[in-house]
């Protein structure tokens, strides 16, 4: 999905919805077809997966973890974190994971 820019309501206003909690305003953007996808900074991506915000700069350098810099900062799209993390609760076949 193409970049787009943000929508500066949503960047600087309202409440915050998904795993990252608190009072901050969340940082979105919108994409070619008019939707908007939230975008999460490495500290609510640590927050979330209760690891350091260095373990997640690691996966990212890594392309361990689904994320992408804008400008010299990591950001994480929360659906692909989603998705990720759905992905790697599935036990792979022929594993000994029961």
């Amino acid at each position: 999905m193409p970049f787009t820019g943000f929508n500066e309501a949503d960047r600087h206003g309202g409440q915050p919805k998904g795993p990252e909690g608190g009072g901050k305003a969340e940082m979105t953007f919108r994409d070619t077809s008019g939707g908007r996808e939230r975008l999460m900074t490495t500290a609510e991506v640590a927050r979330w997966l209760e690891i350091s915000p260095r373990t997640v700069c690691l996966w990212a350098e890594l392309q361990e973890i689904p994320g992408f810099k804008l400008g010299h900062q990591w950001r994480f799209r929360e659906r692909d974190i989603r998705q990720w993390l759905e992905k790697r609760s599935q036990p792979n076949p022929g594993s000994d994971y029961k």
